[in-house]
């Protein structure tokens, strides 16, 4: 991601804090699922394309939302990532 400025940093953060909860959606098969808020799966896409690490990937946002590295791998790897930045719950 682009460096912010200290402000902008602040206000990433206040906004993070804010979208803190990680909600769980029920599969067809029954088993239920961590899905990131839309607002952060976007992000992560950016910190993605900016060629972040899986790794500080994950450290950037544990704060705010705990998942994995190899969870983070499985959703990139299958296309849920996606889906939950452009918030269609269909295709989780």
């Amino acid at each position: 991601m682009a460096k912010l400025q200290g402000g902008e940093e602040v206000r990433l953060q206040a906004a993070l804090e804010y979208l803190g909860q990680m909600p769980c959606v029920e599969r067809p098969n029954g088993r239920r699922q961590k899905v990131l808020p839309r607002e952060v799966a976007q992000l992560v896409l950016l910190d993605l394309a900016d060629g972040h690490s899986h790794s500080a990937i994950v450290r950037r946002y544990e704060r705010v939302c705990k998942f994995s590295r190899a969870w983070l791998a499985e959703v990139i790897a299958d296309g849920r990532l996606e889906a939950m930045a452009n918030g269609d719950p269909q295709s989780l």
